[in-house]
């Protein structure tokens, strides 16, 4: 993770959340990327943005903004599981029958 500091921090808090967001992928230096298409990525800035949004929300001091922030990546890093598929069968009064799958992470199974 790129070294955040106060400064670049207290600029993503102050900024409205679309570009809070931006910025916040520059200052992690990720390259532009499709939100739509890459929705792990997006998800993962969301959650690095809200634990700013979080961390200052509860009076942190800026230096410890910027751990928070690292601590919610490194805990995402070692909470990734591998995929796993798993049927689910949807059924609805007064609709057919389908089924669908949902894909959940099974931990250990690397």
């Amino acid at each position: 993770m790129a070294l955040l500091t106060p400064q670049g921090l207290k600029k993503v808090f102050q900024c409205q959340k679309p570009e809070g967001r931006e910025h916040l992928r520059r200052l992690l230096h990720w390259e532009q990327f499709d939100e739509l298409r890459d929705a792990r990525r997006s998800i993962l800035l969301d959650i690095l943005y809200e634990s700013i949004i979080f961390a200052v929300g509860k009076g942190f001091p800026w230096v410890e903004v910027a751990k928070v922030v690292k601590f919610a990546e490194e805990l995402l890093r070692e909470t990734k599981v591998k995929d796993a598929a798993l049927k689910i069968p949807l059924q609805d009064p007064g609709f057919v029958s389908f089924g669908c799958t949902l894909r959940i992470g099974i931990a250990g199974s690397y």
